[in-house]
């Protein structure tokens, strides 16, 4: 049986873990926060299993939904939908722009950056998308044209 000495080391010791899970946790998320863009993981079934600030602002209580239906109104997958090549084609990155109307009834585009998250076996398990606003960069075009 152990000792209350090793019962405290172990404690201190999960502490110390726990600490640094806390810390590191805490740096991702800053970083995510302040990036400047959308940021989320998708589950295979097109479950949102986390977004980074930017998105939680535009799309609140989005986690646990299907991301489709979520950010796009749609009752299928998109068009074009990085994420569904990633799982179903096994692409390592996919990268397009996608148009769509604003809540302002503004039109707005969007770089959509999507690449798999696999398992220490190297199975996809998921998909992180990123979502850069280019609406400016398309306005600026369209005028020049």
């Amino acid at each position: 049986m152990a000792s209350e000495r090793e019962y405290r080391r172990l404690y201190e010791e999960l502490k110390k873990t726990e600490d640094a899970l806390k810390r590191e946790r805490d740096t991702l998320e800053a970083v995510t926060e302040n990036v400047g863009a959308g940021l989320g993981i998708i589950s295979r079934d097109y479950r949102i299993l986390w977004v980074n600030r930017y998105l939680r602002q535009c799309n609140p209580g989005c986690e646990g939904k299907i991301c489709y239906s979520t950010f796009n109104h749609l009752t299928h997958v998109c068009p074009d939908c990085g994420v569904r090549k990633i799982f179903e084609e096994g692409v390592s990155l996919d990268r397009h722009e996608y148009a769509f109307t604003g809540i302002d009834g503004r039109p707005m585009w969007v770089e959509l950056i999507a690449t798999p998250i696999k398992d220490a076996e190297g199975n996809i398990i998921a998909a992180l998308e990123l979502s850069v606003d280019i609406t400016e960069k398309k306005l600026l075009q369209n005028k020049l044209k």
